[in-house]
């Protein structure tokens, strides 16, 4: 069926003093990772000063500022956020998983875009993105479309830890061959 964004997600309006809680983690915008659906590390919460954001497990952060930077995450723990994050709090209808990856598709990074406002720093509203149409699968499908491209992340993210092995290997390599420590003939190909 065919719904907006503000069918199926509600705004999560609640602010809080950070002195008044130590025990959240705190999310800015240098936090998310452009077009990662988790969250990979915060800030410590004691260094914030204004009043910020609540989020909860399942609720999803999205960076209002600059929203071609593709940022949105899936809230794992309870934390506050940055104001220039709309924390978005799925309906019993929509699965967080599945809402996080639509916010990364291109047609809604293009519609977020559509709506912004000011130069130097553009911004996205709730108002706008709110009126973003797209297909809603039922619940079912939903976990099967968010567990198939988990599985493809996860694919991924090995790959790219085996890149990285790949890379000290080679500057290690490059730099006992260049020094001499080690002899050309003294390596196996086969062991690489």
């Amino acid at each position: 069926m065919k719904v907006k964004l503000g069918d199926v997600v509600s705004l999560r309006k609640e602010q809080i003093l950070p002195k008044i809680t130590s025990e959240k983690i705190y999310v800015g915008l240098e936090h998310i990772d452009p077009g990662e659906a988790k969250l990979a590390r915060w800030g410590d919460i004691s260094e914030v000063k204004s009043s910020k954001n609540l989020f909860y497990p399942k609720d999803i952060l999205y960076g209002k500022l600059r929203p071609y930077l593709d940022k949105a995450v899936i809230a794992s723990s309870e934390g506050v956020c940055s104001t220039d994050i709309l924390v978005l709090s799925p309906q019993k209808n929509i699965v967080s998983e599945f809402l996080v990856n639509l916010l990364h598709l291109s047609d809604f990074i293009n519609f977020a875009i559509s709506g912004t406002s000011g130069t130097n720093h553009p911004r996205t509203s709730w108002n706008h993105i709110k009126e973003f149409h797209f297909f809603l699968p039922l619940l079912p499908e939903q976990h099967e479309i968010a567990e198939i491209l988990q599985t493809v992340d996860q694919k991924i993210e090995i790959e790219q830890k085996k890149k990285m092995l790949y890379e000290e290997l080679f500057k290690s390599m490059l730099n006992q061959l260049m020094t001499g420590k080690i002899r050309v003939n003294n390596i196996k190909f086969t062991e690489i």
